[in-house]
């Protein structure tokens, strides 16, 4: 009989310490997988849009989960080009903006002086907010964000 109590307390033990391994196992692997899915510092939000002749890659860099400049890269692949010219003339037209163009690419950097000229705008507003206000306004225009 002592053979059979000492062999069930192993046996029960043995189920303890196995369910507190794993418990604790489950425990951490829920708090490492949040840490992943949430962005690990918001210091850059980049979004990608790609149409059969153009895509736009727009990098916002913040600080403070604030946008404080934009990057916005527009490569044209049509045949003429004209694809993306109103929206190059529409960002590269703004005050604080800086631009450069080379063969097919053009690069508009809007600044924080853009952000206080244009805030009464709707777009520019939504493009210099806060890191979730910024993807939500940029996925609702068919962006994909990163």
């Amino acid at each position: 009989m002592s053979n059979k109590k000492l062999l069930i307390g192993i046996v029960s033990l043995a189920i303890i310490l196995l369910t507190v391994g794993l418990i604790a196992n489950i425990s951490s692997y829920k708090k490492t997988t949040k840490k992943e899915d949430a962005p690990a510092n918001k210091n850059k939000l980049v979004c990608e849009q790609k149409k059969s002749d153009y895509s736009i890659k727009i990098t916002s860099n913040l600080e403070n989960n604030e946008v404080s400049n934009i990057e916005i890269l527009i490569t044209d692949n049509s045949k003429n080009m004209s694809s993306t010219m109103g929206i190059i003339q529409y960002y590269a037209s703004m005050v604080g903006s800086k631009y450069s163009s080379i063969d097919n690419k053009t690069t508009i950097v809007l600044t924080d002086e853009t952000k206080k000229q244009y805030n009464d705008l709707k777009n520019i507003k939504n493009m210099f907010s806060d890191y979730s206000t910024a993807k939500k306004y940029y996925e609702a225009d068919e962006y994909t964000c990163k």
